[in-house]
């Protein structure tokens, strides 16, 4: 992973003010020249002289402005941001009005950046801000200026913090288009979607087989329960307000398969539940294989803060429990993405468990006790091989499972299956 797609991975720009925080954030880290540079490809009109400072949210008069900058005498511009939503002309005049009435800057700027192409229709006569005062962009053509900034004009602390800032809007859909990139041999794009599906479709055929192998030599004592897409149960997830999300992709980052008892049906196999189960998780993001139990450690519902109060309880025996059995611990959020790992200090969360103020947000919906197996220690077939020999990886996999289903469901389910009504 990218230094720019793991800064990404932590950055949600789907809400207005996120994007408008991470763009304009983003923004006070440039130097002068850099700032100029960028408000002169996006033909805005200013220029700054000094180091401005970058004020967020604060209630003015009337409203509260999404950024205040501020070049000392010289300028000061007032930003109002939009994202999915509708420009208020009564809003634009209460800023210009707030702006005008408490800065005597040299130059008096309100700056408007919605995601249209165009800028609001006759809005120099809906506000009365006279036109000179008025600035206008998209969220597009902040990106435009991004990647028409010459590099050789701004020093390399800026490049970096530049190119961090298009890897945002790219990923997220604001950077204009530019043309599909091709694959490395790829000869045409048609050709490169092709090999793109055979790829996924090899993928998922042989991950069943993989599981189903798996599954085989589970004791007989459990059944699979679910399928997950990264956090989503089932098929393709519906309804999403923006594409792709973070929660799902078009390739998963996590096939997630979940185990039960054999007749047991959990009370709360809903598909946002967040019940306890034996997993099995492909992730093709780290390249890793991770077989294991799932807990919630959610919050917001009556089982759930019993789950965590008698894994608080217990803090010191899990502890134990993982150190003993060499077992792999993670949390994750709802959408499975990784809080803390294996290498992190795993008491200040169980720690926290037993706060009031525990913030499941932060420290994680789940604790995982895992084993993991890396994509690159599984084994490969070339097409010439003659001599079909099964892999005994799966084997290998199941025994895992075998033994943390023992050690989770008989030697410990007071910790960690407990059974409350």
């Amino acid at each position: 992973m990218s230094q720019f797609e793991l800064v990404n991975e932590f950055i949600d720009v789907s809400k207005e003010d996120d994007l408008t925080k991470a763009v304009f954030g983003s923004l006070e880290l440039l130097s002068t020249e850099a700032l100029n540079e960028i408000f002169k490809q996006a033909a805005l009109g200013v220029s700054v002289q000094s180091e401005p400072e970058f004020t967020f949210h604060e209630t003015v008069n009337r409203r509260e402005p999404d950024v205040i900058i501020e070049d000392g005498q010289n300028l000061t511009v007032m930003v109002e941001a939009k994202l999915d939503d509708h420009t208020r002309p009564n809003q634009l005049s209460d800023e210009y009005d707030d702006l005008i009435e408490g800065w005597s800057s040299e130059s008096l700027r309100l700056w408007h950046v919605t995601d249209d192409s165009q800028p609001p229709r006759n809005i120099i006569d809906r506000t009365g801000i006279p036109p000179d005062d008025f600035l206008w962009c998209s969220w597009r053509d902040l990106a435009s200026a991004l990647l028409n900034v010459d590099s050789e004009a701004v020093n390399k602390t800026d490049q970096s913090v530049m190119a961090m800032l298009i890897q945002i809007f790219e990923d997220n859909g604001f950077a204009p288009f530019g043309g599909f990139a091709l694959m490395k041999d790829s000869q045409s794009l048609s050709g490169q979607l092709e090999q793109a599906y055979q790829v996924r479709k090899q993928y998922y055929s042989e991950i069943n087989s993989f599981r189903k192998d798996v599954e085989s030599y589970l004791t007989e004592e459990v059944r699979f329960w679910r399928f997950f897409r990264r956090g989503v149960s089932g098929g393709i997830a519906s309804g999403q307000k923006t594409f792709p999300t973070k929660s799902w992709e078009n390739m998963p980052r996590n096939l997630w398969f979940s185990y039960i008892p054999r007749g047991d049906t959990p009370g709360r196999a809903t598909r946002q539940s967040h019940e306890n189960y034996l997993i099995l998780d492909f992730n093709s993001r780290t390249g890793t294989i991770r077989a294991g139990y799932m807990m919630t450690t959610a919050t917001g519902k009556v089982k759930d803060d019993v789950f965590r109060k008698i894994l608080h309880e217990q803090r010191d025996l899990v502890l134990e429990i993982i150190r003993e059995n060499q077992l792999q611990p993670y949390t994750t959020s709802y959408s499975l993405g990784d809080r803390l790992g294996p290498d992190d200090d795993l008491e200040p969360f169980l720690e926290q468990l037993g706060d009031s103020s525990y913030d499941d947000s932060e420290w994680g919906r789940r604790l995982l006790l895992t084993r993991t197996w890396s994509a690159d220690e599984l084994p490969t077939k070339d097409e010439g091989d003659e001599l079909f020999e099964p892999a005994e990886v799966t084997k290998e996999v199941a025994g895992a499972l075998n033994d943390i289903y023992q050690l989770t469901y008989y030697d410990y389910d007071h910790i960690f299956y407990p059974k409350t009504e």
